[in-house]
Formats: structure tokens, C-alpha cells, sequence
């Protein structure tokens, strides 16, 4: 799976667009609905496509030969595990600082009377919902790298 394609906004391998074209060129889908049904049977197959390119991209970073394992050495694939907790983390450290910065910025502020005013009508940074919603998944992730590591 190495060409993705974006239709209309929705990531999806390029092979998943060719399909879909052969079968509307030969006439098996005819309707605007029947496409945007196969958009979504590509949508739900997102997540395993996803996964896929993943461990193909490790596995070409990792210098693994085509059909050689690529977790041959453990303790490297450890480290990286750690390494993508410790990106996690920072990831969600970035979100907060850039709404932070949002809600410090002086022309932000103008819209109203006093910080009291703002702090009732947009709340802080740490209750932004897309900040919390990025530190619950950074949270969740490293709690799962965590589970793999130890089954390794």
C-alpha cells in the first residue's frame, strides 16, 4: 500500500480508488448513492489500511529485507515504542500551548470587558475540550504501548 489517494477529503489507498473505478467503467456501479456506499465501505476499512501502512512503513524504516521480520531485534522496537509514547506526549504538550497562546493573545481579549467576561464565555485552556481530548488519547495510547511492551 504505498499510493494513498484523498477523494473528496477521505484518505484511501489508491488500489481501493482503482477498484472503484472499474467497476463504475463496467457498469456495476451506475448511482451517486452506490459510490458514496463504497466510500463508506472504504472508510470503515480505514483503520486496517491504516495499521497496514504503518507496520509496511516500520518495516521499510527498520531496513528489514522484503519478508524478513522487521521485530527481529526487540529491545530497538522497545525504544521506539517508547520513543513514540514520549511523541504522544509532546504532541498533546503542542496542543495545549498553542490553545494557551490563543487564550493569552491580546486581540482575543479586546472582545471583552475583563478576563472574568472571557474566562465565563470561552473557558481556560486546560477545559478546551480539544485539549482534554488530546491528552485522553495521548493517555490512552501510552497505556496501550505500555501493555505491548510488556507482552514482548
Amino acid at each position: 500500500m504505498s499510493e494513498w489517494v484523498n477523494i473528496g477529503g477521505q484518505i484511501t489507498p489508491a488500489f481501493r480508488v482503482d477498484h472503484l473505478r472499474k467497476r463504475i467503467g463496467a457498469g456495476e456501479i451506475g448511482s451517486w448513492e452506490e459510490i458514496h456506499a463504497c466510500y463508506d465501505e472504504m472508510q470503515a476499512a480505514y483503520p486496517k489500511d491504516k495499521a497496514h501502512h504503518a507496520w509496511e512503513t516500520y518495516r521499510w524504516l527498520s531496513g528489514a529485507a522484503e519478508g524478513e521480520h522487521p521485530l527481529k531485534d526487540q529491545k530497538r522496537f522497545k525504544e521506539e515504542l517508547q520513543t513514540l509514547i514520549r511523541y504522544k506526549q509532546y504532541i498533546a504538550d503542542q496542543v495545549f500551548s498553542t490553545r494557551a497562546k490563543d487564550y493569552s493573545d491580546p486581540m482575543r481579549a479586546i472582545t471583552f470587558r475583563n478576563g472574568e467576561e472571557m474566562m465565563q464565555v470561552v473557558g481556560s485552556a486546560e477545559s478546551n475540550p480539544f485539549v482534554k481530548l488530546v491528552r485522553e488519547q495521548a493517555e490512552i495510547r501510552q497505556e496501550q504501548i505500555e501493555k505491548l511492551i510488556c507482552k514482548l
